[in-house]
C-alpha cells in the first residue's frame, strides 16, 4: 500500500508539477506517493505562511525518525490532515521513498492525521 499526505480532503489525485527542490525526479508532472507512512504524514500537516509570507521546509532524519524541518512558516495545530492510501498498480519507484504515476489515481482509503501527535517530529526554527 502506498501513501500520500495532504492537509485537505480529496477523492482522487491528479498529476501536477511537484514543488521539489532536489534532483530531477522531484520535479516531474506526476502523482507522488510513498511506501513510508511516517514520511507521508509530514505532508498532511497544515502549514501557514510565516512573517515573510512564505513556507519553507524539508525532511531530515533525527534520532532515527523522519522529521519536518520548518525554516519558514508555522504549523496549524488545530487543523486535521489526511493520510491517503493507494494501490501500487501504475506507480513506479523513483528513489528510496518516492513513487510516481503519470495518471490520475483514486483513493483506496484514508485516515486522519492530528499534527499534535507529530510534535516530536516537527523542528521549528523561529
Amino acid at each position: 500500500m502506498l501513501c500520500h499526505g495532504r492537509s485537505k480532503k480529496i477523492t482522487k489525485l491528479e498529476p501536477r508539477l511537484a514543488r521539489g527542490v532536489g534532483k530531477a525526479q522531484d520535479q516531474l508532472i506526476a502523482v507522488y506517493v510513498t511506501h513510508n507512512k511516517a514520511f507521508a504524514q509530514l505532508f498532511a500537516i497544515s502549514l501557514l505562511p510565516g512573517k515573510t509570507g512564505s513556507i519553507k521546509w524539508n525532511t531530515v532524519i533525527q534520532a532515527e525518525k523522519i522529521c519536518m524541518n520548518l525554516q519558514e512558516g508555522r504549523v496549524d495545530f488545530n487543523s486535521t490532515g489526511y493520510l491517503y492510501k493507494f494501490a501500487d498498480e501504475g506507480f513506479q519507484q523513483i528513489d528510496e521513498v518516492q513513487w510516481v504515476c503519470k495518471n490520475s489515481v483514486s483513493v483506496c482509503g484514508w485516515e486522519e492525521v492530528d499534527p499534535n501527535n507529530l510534535r516530536d517530529r516537527i523542528i521549528i526554527h523561529e
